[in-house]
């Protein structure tokens, strides 16, 4: 059942009080009570099935390769450069399953809360919630999911953890009136084997739905079939949603959701950008004709004028810099690129080579992924970490 206080037009104004210790560059640690989103966390794209993380200056990230049946969690320095499998066992070649490194997963659902990673393990004849310490010691897993809520959730899907419970949101297909509908679902399950979901929100008529986490909030974008937008916020204390915008006048669309001060911006498709005011509950539409802004930050657009070339703006339009999509060792290489999201300034990108046969393009064992940082403040491209595709 929908729990959902009418409340369109209606000035919502929360203070959240946040303690804040910030120990690396572009990423900070958290004080306050037990599960609220960090806000750097929060900049990474739900968009990639929340594949990446940034903790107290780490990013981890869930990588595969090409035939096999595991994925990798990698760790990246942001700020000192060390890179690598996540492993902690001595004297392994991180070439094997036996690696500490390899984790039952698609590469989906990595997040970290109260200092332990956790990810969503693959399809099978069950789904679990997965978790390990952060030096990727003491795999565990911690309870198995309801395959049904999983399906309706598997699009656009979004996991966080807040106060003890795993909340999931997402998009998929269900039945109604005997014909096949796209939805969203919303669910919450506590943080224990055994442990029943409680279903917090489902609409119908959704194509797709992006979310965030900020402090005891949970942001969610909801694109109809019509391409129209609905924002809502649920309470995750109290398990009340609320909306607070609706328009179906136009046609929105996007590809993430980030939560950045006191507004929402959902960005993602090139042509505009959606600016919410949590304070004053306006929209803003940035749209510029001729211009593609495809990724933002806290601060900046990107758009990609290119396929070696970038421009950033601000949230005015302003032209702040360009240049070229050069980081080191990717002269006369054949790539293509896939964006993670921003820790702080910096843009985390993945390039993957790839090698050419003909008109086709196939990934090989002999390609490889890399981690690749974009300063939006310093304009230095910087490879952070390598392994193969």
């Amino acid at each position: 059942m929908n729990r959902i206080k009418t409340a369109r037009y209606r000035l919502i104004i929360v203070f959240v009080l946040l303690i804040s210790l910030f120990v690396y560059t572009g990423c900070s640690t958290n004080g306050g009570r037990p599960g609220e989103a960090l806000p750097d966390d929060n900049r990474l794209m739900a968009a990639t099935g929340n594949s990446a993380v940034c903790h107290n200056g780490i990013l981890y990230y869930l990588g595969l390769s090409s035939g096999q049946a595991f994925a990798k969690v990698y760790y990246a320095d942001l700020t000192e450069g060390e890179s690598g499998a996540l492993c902690g066992k001595p004297e392994c070649t991180h070439n094997s399953a036996d690696c500490n490194a390899c984790v039952d997963s698609e590469g989906y659902g990595l997040i970290v809360y109260e200092n332990k990673l956790y990810w969503l393990s693959s399809w099978g004849e069950n789904r679990s919630l997965l978790s390990e310490e952060l030096d990727g010691t003491g795999q565990t897993k911690v309870m198995n999911l309801d395959r049904e809520l999983e399906r309706l959730t598997f699009d656009s899907s979004f996991v966080g953890i807040y106060d003890g419970k795993l909340f999931r949101c997402g998009c998929g297909s269900s039945v109604s009136g005997g014909s096949p509908v796209k939805s969203m679902l919303l669910y919450s399950q506590p943080l224990k084997s055994g442990s029943k979901p409680d279903r917090l929100f489902y609409k119908e008529d959704i194509l797709r739905v992006f979310s965030r986490m900020d402090g005891n909030k949970l942001y969610f974008a909801a694109i109809g079939s019509q391409f129209e937008l609905t924002l809502y916020a649920l309470d995750m204390d109290s398990g009340e949603v609320t909306e607070l915008y609706s328009d179906n006048s136009r046609e929105y669309d996007g590809q993430d959701l980030i939560v950045s001060g006191d507004k929402l911006i959902l960005y993602g498709t090139g042509p505009a950008v959606y600016v919410y005011s949590l304070t004053d509950g306006s929209l803003n539409e940035i749209r510029d004709e001729g211009r593609e802004y495809l990724f933002a930050t806290d601060t900046k657009l990107y758009e990609m004028v290119s396929r070696t070339q970038y421009r950033l703006y601000d949230y005015n339009g302003t032209l702040l810099s360009q240049g070229a999509i050069d980081p080191p060792g990717f002269e006369g290489k054949e790539y293509y690129t896939r964006y993670l999201g921003c820790a702080g300034e910096k843009m985390i990108f993945v390039f993957t080579t790839y090698a050419q046969s003909g008109l086709f393009s196939l990934i090989d064992s002999s390609d490889q992924n890399s981690i690749v940082t974009f300063d939006t403040e310093t304009l230095q491209w910087t490879v952070i970490l390598e392994y193969k595709a």
